[in-house]
């Protein structure tokens, strides 16, 4: 469903600022196609990340006709450069047919990730252990931010394990490997979050190589 904007009214003087947005609904409706304007957006650092995962809160205002149901907070916004960020307000403004809603993206500095490929093995026993015979490259040249996770006081002998924030949803499955461009490998142990829109795509892993 497209929502058209209307020029009348006190935005009419935006309209070169105007930006396509695609609306996905949490409760499973067809994707909304919505011209928007962007007010403000703010970034700040996403955990004790050393400014390597950031937060974007972006301001939106549109247009929004009586009688449809209006965006709920946790939909999903993405803009017209592939961003997507997760709705954390709504709210109407004057006369009822205009909304104000904030988002919240969340992203990896460029400079601050690393470039990974996912890789995929294929292990047999050819008759002195399991071997890998095939690999297939799952992602290319995701970014991606790879850092210890801390282990408990007095459990120094336990393997180190890493976290790995990707930028994007990967199909990954367990045993994968991260391959950085630098020379380390990682395996994944655990898939922390399964991923989707509006969220990074975090992993643990392993050091193997």
């Amino acid at each position: 469903m497209a929502i058209a904007w209307n020029a009348a009214g006190d935005f009419g003087a935006l309209l070169d600022g105007l930006e396509t947005l695609t609306l996905h609904r949490n409760r499973g409706e067809e994707p909304t196609t919505i011209a928007a304007w962007r007010f403000s957006s703010e970034r700040s650092e996403l955990a004790d990340s050393g400014g390597a995962l950031l937060r974007v809160d972006t301001v939106w205002q549109f247009e929004w006709p009586q009688g449809v149901d209006p965006p709920e907070v946790g939909d999903q916004l993405i803009d017209s450069h592939g961003n997507c960020g997760a709705l954390l307000t709504v709210g109407r403004l004057r006369g009822e047919t205009r909304l104000r809603c904030v988002s919240r993206e969340a992203r990896l500095h460029h400079g601050r990730s690393q470039s990974i490929d996912v890789v995929r093995q294929a292990w047999e026993d050819l008759g002195e252990g399991a071997e890998v015979v095939s690999e297939e490259t799952i992602a290319a040249s995701a970014r991606a931010v790879i850092r210890p996770i801390a282990t408990a006081f007095g459990d120094e002998q336990s393997t180190p394990r890493y976290s790995a924030v990707l930028d994007s949803p990967i199909a990954i499955a367990k045993d994968d490997l991260l391959r950085t461009h630098e020379g380390p490998q990682y395996r994944v142990t655990t898939l922390t979050d399964p991923g989707g829109l509006g969220s990074l795509f975090t992993v643990e892993a392993t050091l193997v190589a």
